[in-house]
């Protein structure tokens, strides 16, 4: 039957107490009667599922192995995000890689397949670490973790075994910095507040940097000098899409670095994939059609 609203609750007796099933209004609530031993369930059967059918858990953050032989993943099937990784070819089963006893975030392959690039929260907390090691594990090394602050993971460059992270202290500085994964070396590309790297060329010749809070970002392209990783400086950063109100809050670069694709509102309702290229007149987008177009005025 339906209880209207504002009428008492009907008494639990008789052949068995008497469950909710259906919302159909606000007012409304209809409620069904089913003889159980325990008591009230919500939704309308009668029954029960065992402890194991009402757990929930999830798997993010897929990422396989440049070989395409494995899958690596984050999962808290069994009670804490870890690093998971699961055979993709043959019968192999899945296991677990050690990184420790705090909660994983996220994890990325390197391009050599020798290392994993694991993004750990403490305690569960906002303040997340960059972490390398191996995928049958061992090797367990700390690569980013800033005294106070946090480190997120932007991804592995075309190197191998060098890192692009961000490092944000507790003063709100963040750095672009760029981490060999072997020997520990570390270079700091550029520094200031509200900074992100996003993407870096192939040959590590030049960046790409997001500066700006959420609605104003402005993304700038970073030329850098010398070959070594201990060596990298940066040359000038040149704004990207200059003189556009708007954001552009993503973007990659091209194989050979010379064009930059951009995620961007810059001069436009509403957002679109813009194709910035080195020394071009101005940048050029695809609308919905798929057909380039340009766009702006620089």
């Amino acid at each position: 039957m339906t209880r209207p609203a504002g009428e008492p609750r009907p008494p639990v007796g008789g052949a068995g107490p008497v469950y909710p099933f259906a919302l159909p209004r606000l007012d409304h609530l209809a409620w069904q009667e089913h003889p159980h031993p325990d008591g009230f369930l919500l939704g309308g059967p009668s029954y029960v599922p065992g402890v194991s059918g009402l757990t929930a858990w999830s798997c993010l953050a897929p990422a396989l192995a440049p070989d395409n032989s494995a899958v690596a993943f984050v999962s808290d099937h069994d009670g804490s995000p870890r690093v998971w990784i699961r055979p993709l070819l043959g019968t192999g089963e899945e296991w677990v890689v050690d990184t420790g006893p705090q909660p994983v975030v996220d994890v990325s392959w390197a391009p050599t397949g020798a290392h994993l690039a694991v993004l750990v929260a403490p305690g569960g907390g906002e303040h997340t670490q960059v972490w390398t090691v191996q995928p049958h594990g061992g090797d367990l090394r700390l690569l980013a973790a800033p005294d106070g602050g946090s480190a997120s993971l932007v991804r592995w460059t075309a190197r191998g075994e060098t890192v692009l992270v961000t490092e944000t202290s507790a003063d709100g500085v963040s750095r672009a910095v760029l981490v060999d994964a072997v020997t520990g070396g570390r270079q700091i590309i550029a520094a200031g507040p509200l900074l992100r790297p996003v993407a870096i060329s192939r040959d590590h010749a030049r960046m790409l940097l997001r500066r700006g809070p959420r609605g104003r970002r402005r993304m700038y392209v970073v030329d850098l000098r010398s070959e070594a990783l201990g060596g990298h400086e940066p040359s000038g950063e040149r704004l990207l899409l200059p003189g556009l109100p708007g954001s552009t809050d993503d973007g990659a670069l091209s194989p050979d670095g010379r064009t930059a694709y951009l995620v961007s509102d810059a001069g436009r309702d509403r957002a679109a994939l813009l194709a910035v290229h080195q020394g071009g007149p101005r940048p050029w987008c695809w609308p919905s059609g798929g057909t380039p177009s340009w766009t702006g005025s620089h």
